[in-house]
């Protein structure tokens, strides 16, 4: 659709006007009102998606606080919530199944599994949304430094309990396992609803 104007299509004075936008006739001071098509620059709305209502709450926005400013964490963690809700809905299912079909030791074994991947990824999550919001630079540092850190953990746990010869250990292994994929499918499925991020050029 042809549009007669566009948004910041104002000419210099004494400048002609851009083509196919009509010089203005109105007196000096007076608001004229947009043609007939053109766009409303004020109406325009800043939010990243098509349009503000119907939004997901847990889509991020473009007026979302920048590092340094409150709420900046905050606003960094709405992927947590579909791989949380995608993990619990694994263990109400997982656990008792476990426990029907294999005993208590391995209901035991499949919820330490989901909960030791839920409290990983928790752990990652927060670090990086910390640095991100203090400063963007410290991603990189901060997420590598968890992310040793967790593994090197992890191994000293697994470790520790292979030694006691504890027979949900398998049972553990597999849990690890699922709830990783099913976190991981989770988190691809909400960044790929997400839109894409955006710079606000107000701030700077």
């Amino acid at each position: 659709m042809d549009v007669p104007a566009r948004c910041g299509a104002v000419s210099p004075a004494g400048r002609e006007p851009p083509a196919g936008v009509p010089r203005s006739t109105a007196a000096p001071g007076v608001a004229r009102p947009p043609a007939r098509g053109a766009i409303d620059c004020g109406a325009v709305s800043t939010e990243t998606t098509p349009t503000a209502q119907g939004r997901d709450d847990d889509q991020p926005r473009r007026t979302d606080p920048a590092a340094g400013e409150p709420g900046a964490i905050r606003a960094r963690l709405p992927y947590l919530r579909l791989p949380l809700a995608a993990c619990a809905l694994l263990a109400v299912v997982a656990v008792p199944a476990a426990a029907a079909v294999r005993g208590a030791t391995s209901a035991v074994a499949v919820a330490a599994g989901i909960a030791l991947v839920v409290v990983s990824y928790l752990v990652s999550g927060l670090s990086v949304a910390w640095a991100d919001a203090i400063s963007p630079q410290l991603i990189m540092s901060v997420g590598l430094v968890t992310y040793v850190t967790k593994i090197v953990v992890l191994g000293v746990v697994m470790a520790a309990v292979a030694a006691t010869g504890w027979a949900g250990l398998p049972d553990l292994g597999v849990a690890i396992i699922v709830a990783v994929v099913v976190w991981t499918a989770a988190h691809l499925t909400w960044a790929l609803r997400a839109p894409l991020p955006t710079v606000d050029s107000s701030r700077r």
